[in-house]
Formats: C-alpha cells, structure tokens, sequence
C-alpha cells in the first residue's frame, strides 16, 4: 500500500494525475468496500458468529482470552482484537462484523502491490479486481469470525516475503518474521503458507544468516502454540472430518469460486453456480501454460509453489489422520491462486489477446459480483436466520420453553436473551414453542404431552419453522419430553432453553 500512495503522492506534487493502473485500484477498492459494507446486517448472525458475540466477548478482555482454549479451536488473537473493537462498535451484526469487512478491503491493495512486486501491474490490478469481487471473501468480510483477519494477514506475509527476497535486510526479515506470527496466532492454517515462505527465503535469500534468524523467530511462536492447539483439538468435536475427504476436496473449488453460501439440505452451492467462473479461470490457466518457459516470470513459479504448499500440505495432513480440511481453513491458498489467475490474464501482452485477456477478466468480476446479488437476494443461499426466528417467537411475561436444532444454542442465545436447559429440569410454564426443520402434527403432539396444545403453525425463515403450544395450567416438561417433541419437529438434537419473562428479543 506504502509504494501505491508514495506514487499518488509523487504525481500530485509534480503536477501529474495519477496512473491509470493507480484509478483503476482506488476504483476497485471503492467497488470492494462497497460491496462489503453495503449489506453487513443484512444477514442474521450464524451459529459460530452468534458463539463470537453471545459465549466468547466477555465484558472483561481476560475473561474473553479465558473463554477461547475451551470454546474455540483457533489461536486467541482475532478475539482480542474483536474485544477492541466491540468496545467502540458494539456486538450488533454492523459492529462486530465491521472489522472482518475492514480487513477484507485492506487486502485488496496488497495484493495489487504482491502482483506488482511478483508478476506485472497490469496483473495487480486485475489480482486486485478479482479478490474484491470474490464471493467467498466477500462472504467471510461480512462473518464475525477470524478469517478475513487471516487473509489480510496472509497477504501482508506474503508482500513483505517478497520485499525480502529483494532486500534482505534486517528490517524486511523482521516485517517478515513479525506479520507472520500475527497470521500464526489468528489461525493455524496460516503455518501451510508461512511453511512455503520459510522455505523460499532460506533457499534463494542473499543473506542466509539472516533469514534462518527470521524463520526461527516464526518458528518459535509455532511451537509456542502448539499446546493450545492441542488442547483443543481434544476437547472439540471436529465435524469436518465427518464426511469424506474426497467430496470436500472437490467442493473446495466450488467454494473458492461461488462461495459459502448454502444449497438444498444446507450444504454447499450448487456446482453449477461455479461453471461459469470455472471457465474463465480455466481460460487463464490455459493463458499461463502457453507462455513459453523461458519468458515464464520467476514470480509465477513462486506463487505455484506457496499455492501448492498452503493447499496440498493440509490434503497430506488429513490422509495421515488428522482432517481439518475445509474451504475457510484452506482461504490462505486462494491468494497465491487469485494471483495466478491475474498473471493468466495478463499473460497476451498485445492486440487482440490482451483485449481478450481482459474481457475475461472482466467477465470473471462481474459474474462474481452478479452471484454476490443473487446470492444476496435469496435467503435459501444464506446464513441461518436466527434473528427472524427470535423475533417470531418474540418476548414473554412468564417463563417459556423453547425446542430448536442443537446448533441453535449459540444464536436464540443472543438474540433471545434464552438459557439453554441441556438436562436441568424447566420450570412451570404453560408455553412451549418448538422451532423445527418441519411443523409437528397435533396428534403427535398429543401423543407426547396431552396438555398441550398447538396454537400457531407457520415458516419463520427459509429453514425453519414455528410450533407455539399451550397448557391449561402449568407443567414441567421432563428432558425425555422434550427430546420427543423435538424429534417430531425433524430436529435430530434438539436443543432445549428457557426463556426468562419480559427478554427482549434482539
């Protein structure tokens, strides 16, 4: 970013006007923010975001950093950073998810500046324009979680990594070193690309001394947070390694092209949404493979490696047991491969081919920002609704029971102000509101607790819907209960919370 605003600077002061290539990046970040900033409440909070406002951020920082090693499995960094900021914004949808929206923007002019250090500007401006438009990285600036954090991170990393190869000196190494184990202790997936770094810069680096200094600075606050990690791999349920490796692996470049967003059943976008940015990134690829090896840039050879570091070194990992592969673990490895696709669009550097490379890029950009519309105007493509779900089930004035889907804990918590039961007999209470997958029949119902009484039935979101029961008279309803009338609502684990009197719903 230094060297973009050193030149806006030097033509203004010189009586110059800026660059083209220097229009088209503030362009692009203007479209990037917008983008980003435009719709960040549009969106109830999901399940890990609603974990980040409602369990983790304490009114102390300590009592923040103390939550992380049991309920989280990421270093604590992101939520001290979080804490901050919530201080300032609060833990609203705009507040807290703000700061992933400022880290997504911030990563755009440092990628134009990796492109322009490593392969060309014109390949930066286009890099630039394609992790602006990003549907995945759109999606993770607008999340309440720490990967925008890790992306930025990454890339800063990456940037001065480069800056380092050029002038190894104590400073750079020492950028280097520093951004690097801030990426560390944000996510440890940030170690697959900081591991390919390492690696190039002690084996091309000028001043080997130096650079074995740098890496096991690195190094040492790796294995620093090895414990943490540890720990919480154990006292964590890792999902991820529930369903098969091969079918994540595939779905990843679904997801690095389409995005996050949910399809039939809550699973991944459908692939069909990804053929056509597919194509075009094909269409680079094959842009890159043509250009002869001997005018093929050092910088693309760089980038092939870091992006087969930080994507296969996760891949060997599962194979040998120890599976976290997902495309938000894997969003390091999306940065080296953005850059690719920007150096296979740049690859014509002439006539008609340089128009075409550039149509396709364009092309690549206004799919992704057309599909970030849609997507935004479809809520089957979105988070779970929970804010729409608490504002339905709406306050009380006497104790209430609520059943919903296990991975509703974290968001009824927050926005409903509800305390999750797990086995600890309910009070009396002579409502019962059921929130399920599907609306149980009222002769279920009646089979399982012949009190009450069905007095509302409608959908609440795309995903779920709304049963309200009544009793005559006050009962308890025993965790077996519960358990059953959860089941007739689709819901496999169900969830059970108390709602106090008069608690406002978000």
């Amino acid at each position: 970013m230094g060297a973009a605003t050193e030149g806006a600077g030097r033509a203004s002061l010189t009586g110059r006007r800026p660059s083209p290539e220097l229009l088209a990046l503030a362009a692009i970040v203007v479209l990037g923010a917008a983008i980003r900033f435009a719709t960040l409440d549009l969106q109830s909070f999901r399940h890990d975001e609603a974990v980040t406002a409602a369990r983790i951020l304490h009114p102390s920082l300590f009592a923040t950093l103390g939550e992380v090693p049991g309920s989280e499995s990421n270093p604590p960094l992101y939520y001290a950073i979080a804490w901050l900021w919530s201080r300032l914004l609060g833990t609203g949808e705009v507040g807290l998810r703000s700061l992933s929206a400022l880290c997504g923007v911030a990563t755009i002019p440092i990628v134009y500046l990796i492109a322009k250090r490593a392969l060309s500007t014109r390949a930066g401006v286009i890099a630039a324009a394609i992790i602006a438009t990003n549907p995945i990285l759109v999606w993770y600036s607008q999340d309440a979680r720490n990967y925008s954090l890790l992306v930025l991170l990454c890339a800063a990393s990456l940037l001065c990594m480069l800056g380092a190869l050029e002038q190894p000196t104590r400073r750079r190494l020492a950028a280097w070193a520093v951004v690097s184990a801030l990426a560390l202790a944000t996510h440890y997936f940030a170690a697959f690309l900081i591991a390919g770094e390492a690696a190039i810069l002690l084996r091309r680096g000028s001043d080997r001394r130096r650079a074995v200094a740098a890496v096991a600075a690195v190094a040492t606050i790796g294995l620093a947070l090895v414990p943490l990690a540890l720990s919480q791999a154990d006292s964590r349920n890792n999902f991820i390694g529930h369903t098969p490796l091969l079918g994540r692996v595939a779905g990843l470049g679904v997801k690095f092209l389409a995005g996050e967003g949910r399809g039939a059943g809550g699973g991944t976008v459908d692939g069909l949404y990804a053929a056509v940015p597919a194509m075009l990134v094909l269409a680079a690829a094959v842009a890159l493979l043509m250009i002869p090896a001997a005018r093929r840039a050092a910088g693309m050879r760089l980038l092939a490696i870091l992006a087969a570091t930080a994507f296969l070194l996760p891949v060997c990992l599962a194979l040998a047991g120890t599976d976290y592969v997902d495309a938000r673990n894997l969003l390091p490895a999306l940065l080296p491969l953005a850059l690719l696709v920007g150096a296979g669009f740049d690859a014509p550097r002439a006539g008609a081919g340089r128009l075409l490379g550039t149509a396709l890029a364009l092309g690549l950009c206004a799919y992704s920002i057309a599909f970030v519309v849609y997507f935004d105007s479809h809520p089957r493509l979105q988070r779970e609704d929970w804010r729409s779900v608490a504002r339905a089930i709406g306050p009380t004035d006497a104790p209430r029971l609520i059943l919903a889907p296990g991975y509703g804990n974290a968001g009824l918590s927050y926005y409903l102000g509800a305390r999750p039961l797990g086995a600890t007999p309910s009070a009396a209470v002579r409502e019962v509101v059921i929130v399920g997958w599907t609306s149980p029949s009222p002769a279920a119902v009646r089979r399982l607790s012949p009190a009450l009484r069905p007095t509302e039935q409608r959908p609440v979101s795309y995903d779920f819907s709304l049963t309200r029961l009544r009793s005559p008279r006050p009962l308890r309803v025993s965790a077996r209960a519960r358990t059953a009338l959860g089941l007739v609502a689709g819901n496999r684990r169900a969830v059970a919370f108390e709602q106090p009197a008069a608690a406002p719903a978000r």
